[in-house]
């Protein structure tokens, strides 16, 4: 999954799920350091490493909604009961 979402964003050129969205920011990259063409990988992978954090981070938040879904529970009460229980072994151990 995330290999293909890696794939996705680098050969979409995305940064909000829309092709060519990144290219604005790309090509200012470009520009400010046309002498420079190590930067500018640098600066793209940079860019393009907190597009695929903020997809990843998207998907954890979908598998626990997911997970409040199936309990019939909300999230706080989700985390609540997980550190509840969490404590309970502790002490119990």
């Amino acid at each position: 999954m995330t290999n293909l979402l890696k794939i996705l964003v680098f050969s979409l050129q995305t940064i909000d799920g829309k092709k060519d969205s990144a290219l604005p920011i790309t090509k200012a990259i470009e520009k400010e350091n046309e002498d420079n063409f190590a930067q500018q990988a640098s600066l793209r992978t940079q860019l393009f490493r907190k597009v695929m954090l903020k997809y990843n981070i998207l998907r954890v938040r979908s598998k626990i909604s997911f997970e409040c879904f199936k309990k019939k529970v909300s999230v706080a009460e989700l985390f609540m009961k997980a550190i509840l229980s969490t404590s309970l072994r502790i002490w119990n151990t």
